[in-house]
């Protein structure tokens, strides 16, 4: 019987591509100062610096610490930015995860010192331009937040004259923090001082200047009920600097008077004991851009309320009445982001039920069942405005799609040893959480599911792997696929084993006992594959790859017994292209 040649195609799907990569390494050598000093006897202070290779944030590197006499690390040849890391004591800035200048060229062996400039700092705090009270039950916090990289970092609390703390040069604001007390004022996390440039030592005086809000709401012009099992919280928000401040329940007009931080606020309601007259929303702001000062210290907020009710369809036809077979549907306020929740689709209908009036974004989130759309978190309304009484149709949109998947032309081995997953994710509007749902396994055959429209990229992750399915981790193979309507697509992956070696400067690694690094292949760094230690690569590893671009990465394990391995946890060490 004749047998037919192999395609030019075929031929190369089965030809190993042969990469090599040489991991070029340096030698960085040096001691850490502090403006100009060495760690003396008798030190009380010390920091930390790690090495962060430039362009490749994910790969640090511990060089050394402050209270040791030096440091002399291996590491891949690149350029590098120092990153401060605080340990203890006042002396040291107490910076953490702070990126230093200027940056390191270590492409060769090099031997630099590294100086830490540090800014001592005093502070004295002033409430209303007087000294804050400093009874211990009277706290706030002032911490120095930096514009660049790295946490913040406590400057003083109210009631402790005498503030002082030790940073890097740079910009800071200044964020006050309530703790505890009558008379201060009770925000969360206010910006009280923007952009300090502190480049040399100084004294800061950090001026708060607050007002007493005096806080009336109505709902629809009535008083709220005076009623515990049915009552909602105002709260004021600065969207801008995440601070907020809880004015109270909702237990009849006048709310307590609340000392805050003078500034501009958005008043928010959400619901803490919904019964049958207040809105059930956990949160909707009620008013905009409310000035507080010391002139204007009143705040009148009427909140909005209508009723909601209506029934649900898919596709123009009632959902399933089956709990086995259901999604819940919410309701979420522009300018928000927490999802009121309407109910059930096997109840197929809903409400009524109290809402704030304003424009809303339909949520679905498939809960049981493979005859409804499978998005677990999704907007299938963009926009619904509801300002009056009203009972409305949710008519939620349901398309098929037949994704047909082959491996070089051939179909995917029918294995439960040699498969991936394949999952679709459908593209959310800027800002919201990805909706990532799982299409089905290669050895299934055809993949057929039901979604909500949209536009989806297709992930391939294999599963259990025994050479005969491409080994990626997390891969994408389709990008931005319209599926607005019943969709099937018929899609030929095209994979090559391909042969790595990997070198150390030209040579072989150490073996295992010099130490030992992972090296990893990916098209991103969620698809990596593992192609083993380098103490065990000194034969050529042979992965099945998608065709693409890829990275690969070294990662040390194990420094071993001798300074030989460059000490990178994640460094990129060369690109290639399988096709």
């Amino acid at each position: 019987m004749a047998v037919a040649p192999l395609s030019i195609a075929a031929q190369t799907a089965n030809t190993p591509l042969d990469v090599g990569l040489d991991v070029r390494s340096s030698l960085f050598s040096g001691r850490l100062l502090l403006n100009g000093q060495a760690f003396g006897a008798g030190g009380t202070s010390s920091f930390a610096v790690n090495l962060v290779r430039i362009g490749d944030a994910a790969d640090d590197l511990y060089l050394g610490a402050y209270l040791q006499p030096g440091y002399t690390v291996p590491l891949v040849a690149g350029t590098y930015r120092p990153q401060f890391f605080h340990q203890f004591g006042p002396a040291s800035p107490q910076n953490y995860a702070a990126p230093l200048r200027p940056l390191i060229d270590a492409r060769q062996p090099r031997v630099a010192e590294i100086d830490v400039p540090g800014v001592a700092l005093t502070a004295d705090f002033k409430l209303d331009g007087q000294a804050f009270p400093l009874q211990a039950a009277e706290v706030a916090e002032f911490y120095l937040v930096p514009h660049r990289p790295g946490e913040r970092i406590l400057l003083g609390r109210s009631n402790t004259p005498g503030a002082q703390a030790v940073v890097l040069p740079g910009r800071y604001d200044v964020v006050y923090e309530y703790r505890s007390g009558e008379y201060l004022p009770i925000n969360e996390h206010a910006v009280v001082a923007r952009g300090l440039h502190l480049t040399s030592s100084r004294h800061l005086s950090i001026a708060v200047r607050s007002t007493i809000a005096e806080t009336r709401v109505t709902l629809n012009g009535e008083p709220f009920p005076v009623d515990a099992y049915d009552h909602g919280r105002i709260v004021l928000v600065n969207p801008a600097d995440r601070d907020q401040v809880v004015i109270g329940e909702t237990f009849g007009t006048l709310l307590p008077a609340r000392r805050v931080i003078v500034g501009r606020y958005d008043v928010h309601y959400r619901s803490r004991e919904p019964g049958a007259v207040t809105p059930v929303n956990p949160d909707a702001a009620v008013a905009k851009g409310v000035n507080l000062s010391a002139r204007q210290r009143r705040v009148d907020v009427d909140v909005r309320a209508i009723t909601f009710a209506g029934s649900y369809l898919i596709n123009g036809e009632a959902p399933p009445n089956s709990a086995y077979h259901y999604a819940r549907i919410g309701l979420r306020m522009h300018g928000t982001s927490d999802t009121l929740q309407l109910g059930d689709t096997y109840a197929q209908t809903f409400g009524p039920l109290n809402i704030v009036a304003g424009t809303y974004e339909g949520v679905y989130a498939h809960r049981e069942g493979e005859s409804l759309p499978m998005n677990t978190d999704a907007v299938f309304l963009s926009e619904l405005l509801l300002q009056q009484n009203s009972s409305q149709v949710l008519d939620i949109p349901a398309v098929p799609l037949t994704l047909d998947l082959r491996l070089n032309g051939a179909a995917f081995p029918n294995s439960a040893y040699n498969y991936a997953r394949i999952t679709v994710v459908r593209q959310q509007a800027e800002g919201a959480a990805a909706d990532p749902i799982v299409l089905g396994d290669t050895f299934a055959g055809p993949l057929l599911i039901t979604l909500l429209p949209g536009r989806y990229s297709f992930v391939y992750s294999a599963r259990e792997t025994n050479g005969l399915v491409p080994e990626n981790r997390q891969a994408v193979f389709l990008k931005d696929v319209d599926v607005s309507g019943p969709t099937t697509i018929v899609h030929d992956l095209r994979a090559r084993p391909v042969r790595l070696g990997v070198t150390l400067d030209g040579a072989t690694f150490p073996d295992a006992a010099q130490g030992s690094a992972e090296i990893l292949v990916g098209q991103t760094r969620e698809d990596r594959v593992t192609l083993g230690l380098t103490s065990d690569l000194g034969t050529p590893a042979t992965r099945l790859l998608l065709h693409g671009r890829y990275t690969a990465y070294y990662a040390l394990r194990d420094a071993g017994n001798a300074s030989l391995m460059p000490a990178n946890r994640d460094a990129v060490i060369g690109r290639f292209v399988v096709d």
